[in-house]
């Protein structure tokens, strides 16, 4: 019994000895094994930073002319309201409604025969007033008639005169006839009617040379002269003048400087009344094309493009001097431009990116 105590006592001893053992020895493999993997595992290298990547075009400016584009409409030249001078019966009409007249071409004529009776009875009166004059000028000298008569003669003389005068100028207004060129607009008297002296008889309107006129903004004012050539989109066709007329004063309500372009239109083929689009090509400036598409705007709403210098992306703000279908010419930017072509909606202003030369397809567009 004894014996079997003393076994049994170092049996467990043993079996602890060992359990012991096993714990030191996990324990050692475990803070080992972290200590091995964290010397063997060298420290990883911070990333690289990445930056947003988008596709640019290098151009340079060109030499383009500057051009000042308007809509407007074509006015005539003059609108003209003819009036009788004479008082008569109407007994010809020289042109109807509608028809191109020339300068001095009849409109209208006054029965002449009452003029023609006054002019006689003028003459009479004044071959009667001279007698009287020269007959008192006589007696004058020999002292039957004062100083005082002889005046009143006279008086009655040129008074005689210029009635006679009246009636000769009556005589050359019995005929009313157009004082330009110009189309017949409105006829409003016709044979047998009587004309008074100040009745309107007829409109003519003047359309060569034919007006154009348009609203120029103040920004664009400055650049227009008087005498400066034009081009104008009519009805299909592309005709040319000259600036007319400059106005002083902008318009109160569209602030708008009115411009008068004259065109040739002596074969009367534009009417007046009609839309036209006027062009103004005004100084030649360096410009860069850029397609409509890659336009941006500024947080003020000021045009400008986006484009790269040194790795950031820079806003600068142009002129769009003209458009050409779906471009338009800016001027204002540097020389030479890296434009961003591709991305730039993703990038702002300052911000660092990765770019690249845009495809040769892309760069032909």
């Amino acid at each position: 019994m004894k014996y079997t105590q003393t076994g049994a006592a170092r049996t467990w001893s043993i079996a602890a000895a060992i359990i012991l053992a096993l714990v030191i020895w996990m324990l050692t493999g475990l803070f080992g094994g972290k200590q091995e993997n964290a010397a063997a595992t060298p420290a990883e290298a911070k990333p690289a930073e990445t930056h947003f990547k988008v596709s640019v075009r290098s151009q340079h400016a060109e030499k383009v002319q500057r051009e000042v584009v308007l809509n407007g409409d074509t006015q005539p030249d003059q609108i003209i309201n003819i009036a009788s001078q004479v008082e008569g019966q109407v007994v010809a009409i020289g042109a109807r409604k509608g028809a191109h007249v020339a300068q001095g071409a009849l409109l209208a004529r006054v029965d002449p025969r009452d003029a023609a009776q006054g002019k006689a009875r003028a003459d009479a009166v004044l071959r009667q007033r001279e007698l009287e004059y020269q007959g008192a000028l006589h007696l004058r000298q020999t002292g039957y008639v004062t100083e005082s008569e002889l005046a009143s003669r006279l008086a009655a003389l040129e008074v005689a005169r210029a009635d006679l005068r009246e009636i000769e100028l009556r005589l050359k207004h019995l005929s009313i006839t157009a004082p330009v060129s110009g189309v017949l607009e409105e006829q409003l008297i016709e044979v047998g009617d009587y004309a008074k002296i100040g009745q309107p008889v007829a409109k003519l309107i003047k359309i060569d040379p034919l007006r154009v006129a348009g609203g120029v903004g103040e920004n664009d004012i400055r650049y227009i002269k008087l005498g400066d050539p034009a081009h104008a989109e009519i009805l299909g066709q592309t005709l040319t003048g000259k600036v007319k007329f400059i106005s002083a004063l902008a318009d109160a309500k569209t602030r708008t400087f009115t411009v008068e372009v004259a065109i040739d239109n002596s074969k009367a083929q534009i009417p007046a009344g009609v839309s036209a689009r006027i062009t103004l090509p005004v100084q030649e400036i360096e410009a860069q094309r850029v397609p409509t598409s890659l336009l941006a705007l500024a947080d003020d709403g000021t045009v400008g493009v986006k484009h790269v210098v040194d790795g950031k992306v820079r806003f600068t703000k142009a002129d769009i001097v003209r458009t050409d279908g779906d471009s338009a010419w800016l001027s204002g930017l540097p020389e030479t431009v890296s434009l961003i072509t591709r991305g730039q909606g993703f990038v702002a202003a300052g911000e660092n990116v990765d770019a690249e030369p845009e495809a040769p397809a892309a760069a032909t567009k």
